[in-house]
């Protein structure tokens, strides 16, 4: 099993501490929800959640993402109750006001989703005009390591407002349906 303080702590090891050449990010957040492609992986409530990413001036990123995570099955034993996710991507420009992202993703839990083993990988592809507008397509071999693939498609949309304000809406389809019983709009 996946040793998930280690984890956590590994990125920071790997840091180049050139300040002129690389972006260190970090976020907290409660969120009221944790709603992912349809469902709440918060079963409703409040989910405590952390991120920190380490990005290099030649594109290549990497971080780890954490939540408090209840799927709402209090009746299997071993259940998890936290949700680890590193990431590995690279972002490059493609022409003037548009990016491409390429990331790998691995979901770790600690414990069981609805008393079975769940870690799986994820692979996404991101393609950004002017940080106005984001299209996705990402892709799981073995969504929920439940023996089935997944795709997903989003496209996303945000405005600013003002400095602290934002206009955001966003459409997606998920196709989950062989791995975890629907497809999602």
């Amino acid at each position: 099993m996946l040793n998930l303080r280690a984890c956590l702590v590994a990125p920071l090891f790997l840091i180049d501490s050139s300040p002129a050449f690389a972006e260190i990010h970090g976020a907290l957040t409660i969120a009221s929800d944790y709603v992912w492609r349809g469902y709440s992986k918060s079963s409703g409530d409040f989910a405590g959640q952390a991120n920190l990413d380490y990005e290099h001036s030649s594109g290549f990123y990497f971080g780890t993402s954490a939540s408090s995570i209840d799927a709402g099955d209090e009746a299997f034993p071993d259940r998890a109750n936290f949700e680890l996710t590193p990431y590995l991507g690279w972002s490059t420009p493609i022409v003037e006001d548009w990016r491409l992202d390429i990331q790998w993703t691995r979901y770790f839990y600690d414990g069981k989703v609805f008393g079975r083993f769940s870690d799986y990988n994820e692979f996404y592809w991101l393609l950004h005009y002017s940080d106005l507008f984001t299209g996705r397509v990402s892709f799981s071999d073995d969504f929920y390591h439940r023996g089935h693939a997944s795709g997903d498609f989003e496209l996303s949309g945000r405005y600013p407002v003002t400095d602290w304000l934002e206009f955001s809406a966003g459409v997606g389809y998920s196709l989950t349906k062989d791995a975890v019983e629907y497809d999602y709009l």
